[in-house]
């Protein structure tokens, strides 16, 4: 009889912690982060939408996405970091020096753009989960 009982016991913990098991929610990675991503032209937004990444800098995420075709973009590395010449979704839009065109990217929450009151250069800027960017092709001339 009290084998019986014990069995039983067994057996239901067993289905209890198989289902707990089976029930728990994903455990997400900690290096995962949420990044929000805006692109836009005097004329129109190109892009704006949500990517999950485990980038550590802005310039690992833009290439990550220029990668698996999330955006387009034409760049170099200098001297000092990432210089952004063309983005786009569907099509390149390029700086034009000649009409004082120039891509310049901002952020409301990042703590290294809040920190210098600006954002430098993408390689210095670390990202944190729920971070947004805005890029912008604005004229400077007169």
């Amino acid at each position: 009889m009290y084998k019986k009982i014990i069995l039983a016991v067994i057996a239901l913990l067993f289905l209890v912690l198989a289902f707990a098991f089976c029930n728990r929610p994903e455990i997400q990675d900690s290096s995962d982060k949420l990044i929000k991503l805006s692109i836009k032209t005097a004329e129109k937004t190109v892009l704006d939408a949500s990517f999950n990444t485990k980038a550590n800098t802005l310039k690992e995420l833009l290439i990550e996405l220029k990668d698996e075709q999330e955006l387009l973009m034409d760049y170099e590395n200098q001297s000092y970091g990432m210089y952004i010449k063309a983005l786009g979704k569907d099509e390149l839009y390029y700086e034009d020096m000649s009409r004082g065109l120039y891509w310049i990217y901002s952020s409301d929450n990042n703590k290294v753009c809040q920190a210098s009151a600006f954002c430098p250069v993408a390689d210095e800027i670390t990202l944190e989960n729920g971070d947004e960017f805005v890029f912008s092709l604005i004229s400077y001339a007169s």
